[in-house]
Parts: structure tokens; C-alpha cells; sequence
């Protein structure tokens, strides 16, 4: 499984465009063991105020929809 992580232009400076995509591919790093193989992903983000946790949340609730993040196990916990 293959990311792509793509900055919008509401970005006010490259220090924080660099941010989000830093948190952005480091969220998919963590929840990629889970992610079903075979998928190329393009993900779109946005400016805004959400930390790491929340694009943590937003990324894998999304993947949830799609149907290729299977749920945790209890080991990982």
C-alpha cells in the first residue's frame, strides 16, 4: 500500500504545510500493519488547527469507511 500525502493551499507557511504532512504520513506509518494490501491512497489536507490526534482520528475514520483499515486487536493495545 502506497500514500500520498498532498498539502491544499490554505496553508499559511511551508512551516506548518511541512507539519501536516509530517503528522499526516506518520499516522499512516502507525496504522499501516492494518491497512489491507494492494491500495494506492491519496490524501488531501487541509489547514487548519487539528493536531496529531485528530488527524489520526479523521485519517483512520476514513479508511474505516472505505472499508481497508481492519479493526485493532487487542494485542495492540
Amino acid at each position: 500500500t502506497r500514500v500520498v500525502i498532498i498539502p491544499a493551499r490554505g496553508f499559511p507557511n511551508a512551516v506548518t504545510r511541512n507539519k501536516c504532512r509530517r503528522q499526516t504520513r506518520e499516522a499512516f506509518r502507525e496504522m499501516k500493519p492494518r491497512i489491507t494490501p494492494g491500495f494506492d491512497l491519496v490524501v488531501v489536507s487541509y489547514s487548519g488547527d487539528a493536531d496529531y490526534h485528530a488527524r489520526e482520528m479523521q485519517l483512520a475514520g476514513l479508511l474505516t469507511r472505505a472499508g481497508i483499515l481492519s479493526p485493532r486487536s487487542s494485542k495492540e493495545y
